[in-house]
């Protein structure tokens, strides 16, 4: 079958490998739908910690797909099922796994697409206690929005937004993006969005912000607090993964404000204006993987419509050229939110929504 496979960093390649072997409590999933996240092309230049990723692998921790063949112990799915999948592989036997913390586990971190085969191929073999039945209408690309969804979901959740707040969501890629949308469902007065790309701030008007902020030619802080009446907001997401709009946070957050950082900036250690976070009483916290809870609420929201995934999937493109998929994510010349890739979109192009 084909596969994408980093065998070490910079040597990565669509390559010929064999199908998976089921394990006694595994499922032969084909895949629908696969998404390309920030972190694949960090696996491929060797800048993700070592401590969540293992060479060589086949990338690939957002995808879902369709039942094929079921091991010996499995029950309760069914082949042509539709299945969403948890990538997070939990050892169920620590405490952080019983609690459905399985980004925490105590055991060792592990994740399809990171340390195990992924979802950039045909098929993959996955644990049944992974697999989540889904509609069988259901799009399978929307389904794979899942993952990065459920990262969203626990961010914002853990900005507590109360009806009435006023919340800043920075940085529209696919998580600012779908953040946005979660955070909306808790009925904010004022919801800003932070862009340096004018397409990307029409596209965070579509999917409800109430304002939008050019950071490139704006003073954040100074609008925030315009626009908010002197007072900052509540609720700030931080979804850019860059260092400045993180620190910049802090100037524009209201007094017993909550700022939470799911974009992780490159630098490992950095400086912050304590003293102001100190004065204002405000939390700064960040945000790493999701619960099983948010997962389950995720899943929902999608298989609902509520979460509007054909927005936020802006491409789909031949697993054959996932190379170009890649380019796309890294040139930055086109609009491009969330990529995804399969092989049964194999016709040689790329195709936009």
């Amino acid at each position: 079958m084909k596969a994408y496979l980093v065998t070490e960093p910079h040597k990565s390649e669509l390559v010929d490998i064999e199908e998976p072997k089921l394990a006694s409590d595994e499922v032969l999933v084909r895949v629908g739908a696969c998404g390309i996240c920030g972190s694949d092309l960090d696996i491929i230049e060797g800048t993700r910690p070592m401590e969540t990723t293992a060479y060589p692998v086949v990338l690939g921790h957002e995808f879902s797909g369709e039942v094929v063949e079921l091991g010996r112990e499995v029950r309760g799915l069914r082949r042509g099922q539709k299945v969403a999948v948890d990538t997070i592989v939990r050892c169920q036997s620590c405490s952080y796994c019983a609690l459905g913390w399985g980004a925490h586990c105590q055991t060792k971190f592990n994740q399809l697409g990171c340390t195990l085969p992924g979802g950039m191929a045909e098929y993959v073999a996955v644990p049944q206690r992974l697999l989540y039945a889904v509609p069988d209408d259901i799009d399978l690309a929307d389904m794979a929005l899942a993952e990065p969804a459920s990262c969203a979901a626990h961010g914002v959740s853990k900005a507590e937004i109360r009806p009435g707040d006023s919340v800043v969501v920075v940085g529209v890629g696919p998580i600012g993006a779908l953040a946005l949308q979660i955070a909306r469902l808790f009925s904010p007065t004022i919801l800003i969005s932070i862009e340096i790309d004018a397409r990307k701030a029409e596209l965070a008007r579509k999917l409800g912000a109430t304002h939008t902020i050019d950071a490139l030619k704006e003073d954040v802080t100074a609008r925030v607090m315009e626009i908010t009446r002197g007072l900052g907001a509540q609720a700030i997401i931080e979804c850019s993964g860059s260092l400045k709009p993180v620190q910049e946070t802090i100037s524009y957050v209201a007094t017993k404000g909550r700022i939470v950082v799911i974009g992780t900036p490159p630098e490992a250690k950095f400086e912050l204006d304590f003293l102001t976070l100190l004065l204002k009483d405000a939390i700064f916290r960040p945000s790493n993987g999701y619960t099983t809870a948010i997962w389950l609420w995720v899943l929902q929201l999608i298989a609902s419509g509520t979460i509007d995934a054909p927005t936020v999937i802006t491409h789909r493109v031949g697993l054959s050229s996932v190379g170009r998929a890649f380019d796309i994510l890294k040139s930055r010349k086109e609009l491009a939110v969330k990529v995804m890739t399969s092989a049964r979109w194999n016709n040689g192009g790329s195709a936009a929504r």
